[in-house]
């Protein structure tokens, strides 16, 4: 059951990397404004509470192996990326 919720965390956190990826991927680009700078200003917070959830998380999985860990993340990354993908073709069509 642990390899199940490490899986389903390591998916989650991925997609939501990838959507705040993305959507902040609109925000920030050539030539540097001032929506760039309030689009940094905004997603570092983001990121932080992101990251200390990650590790709050990260702490019922501490009797994994790395290697299971590792195992498990390469999935969970691929699979996430093809949701996201999918996800954000349905939006823009």
């Amino acid at each position: 059951m642990t390899h199940f919720q490490f899986f389903a965390s390591q998916f989650t956190l991925f997609s939501i990397l990838f959507v705040f990826n993305i959507v902040m991927d609109d925000f920030i680009s050539k030539p540097f404004t001032y929506v760039d700078v309030i689009a940094i200003v905004i997603g570092i917070p983001v990121i932080i509470i992101i990251f200390s959830l990650v590790s709050k998380t990260y702490k019922k999985f501490k009797s994994l192996k790395f290697r299971v860990k590792v195992i498990l993340s390469i999935p969970a990354f691929v699979l996430s990326i093809m949701f996201v993908g999918f996800l954000w073709q349905m939006v823009y069509i």
